[in-house]
């Protein structure tokens, strides 16, 4: 008798259980799960406001960190029931009630708030609050616009957390260790290109996945999702405004609810509309004030400063400089530079410590000095022959070999590694038995050791020109006594340097 297996979709079967597997937003995150565990129906916050875009995993954050609070979700949609009677009928019972179906505790979620009456029920609003006032169960809020007027009201009564799109390198990843569980062949750069017309949208980025897998095998950006031309047209908004007011309106439905993006990219493409220093000087100090700003919301949590934000970005800007001409923008780069930058400071960090783990102890460095001083300059011999018989005496496997060569763009050391890997391995066995007794295993690695880097070239001096060989001689005095035979600082000879106390910085 033969058993039917149940599909089950990525965007289900990868929905994140508990804390550890959310992906992006920690600190909203935490904070959610600190209003959560310090929960108290006798003291406020009794609700909090749970604002971004959809498909980021505001719901999915809350079903993840009720069940590590071993509690049950009960989920109200307000699209659905927008009125101030579905809030009395529905709403006000799961306040007041205990769940009859099960003993754990409950926590009410109503999704899509700003989905809420406006003007056909002015009351929906109001009452929404008072129940949050009286509740004795925790309430968490969803909406997807924070500057609803709906949700600006509900945010003076109860905590407002913001969550944005998470980036193109935490999907990238995420993506990376699902294709890798499922068995998915897929190249990074299809994988790039997943993450990327995604903008943002988990669910998106695992549909697409799917999609590759049971598909065509190749990735397309669809249409909905080319958020290329949106950013184009924002940009051109803004320094293209004829007045003010049309800057601060063109600086509305941006295409990402992550403002610190935005703000890179106005770093990014400013100076190209200044014609003038004294307009750099200005336009860069009003991106500066609006950096003040996003980084006092996000100490103190006050979304209502916001509009500050806006108001420099778009009026600010405008004013900043005396001509608004220029070439038009036609494409901008997938991400502002400053997030490639933190990308790839990521990738370098994550090889910089896990080398650490495997080479401190034969180079006698401690793990954070590896990291933070000695592995520039352990990356720069990475090459050639020398490359190759450090990489073998220090028993590095080939995937992190790969990972080293996709850091130097040099792929002369594998070459040179099995040929390297064999003359080490002979080494070895050779000192090991010519001093069976006198040395340790640590002794043979620092005999080893000073072999391979008394092979390594000198630096290169500098060419002397006539001239400075020139200025030389005439510095130096001429002596008119020859020099006393028994001078003791002559006679004393230099002792050579002990080669197994190696260091890197002796070779640069």
């Amino acid at each position: 008798m033969s058993t039917q297996v149940t599909y089950i979709p990525f965007v289900e079967k990868y929905r994140p259980k508990t804390k550890r597997e959310l992906v992006g937003n920690k600190a909203a995150i935490d904070r959610v799960d600190r209003f959560l565990s310090e929960w108290d129906p006798n003291k406020k916050p009794k609700g909090i406001l749970l604002v971004g875009p959809p498909g980021i995993g505001k719901t999915t954050a809350v079903y993840a960190l009720a069940n590590d609070h071993d509690m049950d979700v009960v989920e109200f949609n307000a699209s659905d029931n927008r009125n101030k009677k579905d809030l009395l009928e529905f709403v006000q019972p799961l306040t007041e009630y205990e769940n009859l179906f099960s003993e754990r505790k409950k926590v009410i979620l109503i999704d899509e708030v700003d989905g809420l009456s406006g003007q056909k029920d002015r009351g929906a609003v109001p009452t929404l609050s008072k129940l949050i006032q009286s509740t004795r169960y925790p309430i968490i809020l969803c909406a997807n616009d924070i500057e609803d007027n709906k949700v600006q009201t509900l945010a003076k009564n109860v905590p407002l957390v913001q969550f944005t799109r998470p980036d193109e390198f935490t999907i990238f990843e995420l993506l990376e260790k699902i294709a890798e569980k499922e068995g998915i062949r897929i190249s990074e750069d299809d994988l790039q290109i997943i993450a990327e017309a995604a903008a943002g949208d988990i669910r998106a980025a695992l549909n697409e996945l799917e999609s590759f897998k049971f598909g065509t095998g190749k990735t397309y950006v669809p249409a909905s999702r080319d958020k290329m031309k949106t950013w184009v047209d924002y940009f051109n908004g803004i320094f293209f405004a004829k007045t003010a007011s049309e800057a601060r309106a063109a600086t509305q439905n941006s295409p990402t609810s992550d403002y610190r993006m935005i703000l890179n990219y106005l770093f990014d493409l400013a100076h190209r509309y200044c014609s003038t220093p004294d307009e750099l000087e200005r336009t860069y100090r009003v991106l500066a004030a609006a950096d003040l700003v996003l980084a006092r919301i996000s100490r103190t949590l006050d979304w209502s400063l916001l509009r500050y934000f806006f108001q420099l970005i778009g009026p600010g800007l405008f004013w900043a400089r005396n001509s608004h001409g220029g070439k038009r923008l036609t494409s901008v780069t997938n991400l502002p530079l400053a997030f490639f930058a933190i990308g790839r400071g990521k990738q370098v960090n994550k090889l910089a410590m896990e080398l650490a783990d495997l080479v401190h102890h034969k180079l006698h460095v401690g793990k954070k000095e590896f990291v933070y001083h000695e592995f520039p300059y352990f990356m720069r011999l990475m090459h050639g022959e020398i490359g190759a018989k450090i990489v073998a005496w220090l028993d590095l496997e080939d995937s992190v070999v790969e990972k080293i060569v996709k850091y130097t763009k040099d792929k002369s050391i594998l070459k040179h590694l099995e040929e390297a890997r064999t003359e080490i391995g002979k080494m070895r066995v050779e000192e090991a038995s010519d001093h069976p007794h006198e040395f340790s295993d640590n002794a043979v690695e620092e005999l080893i050791k000073s072999r391979i880097f008394e092979e390594m070239p000198e630096k290169k001096k500098g060419r002397r020109t006539k001239k400075k060989i020139a200025k030389s001689k005439k510095k130096k005095p001429v002596s008119s006594t020859p020099p006393p035979e028994n001078d003791e600082k002559a006679s004393v000879e230099e002792k050579p340097k002990d080669k197994s106390q190696f260091s890197l910085d002796d070779f640069f």
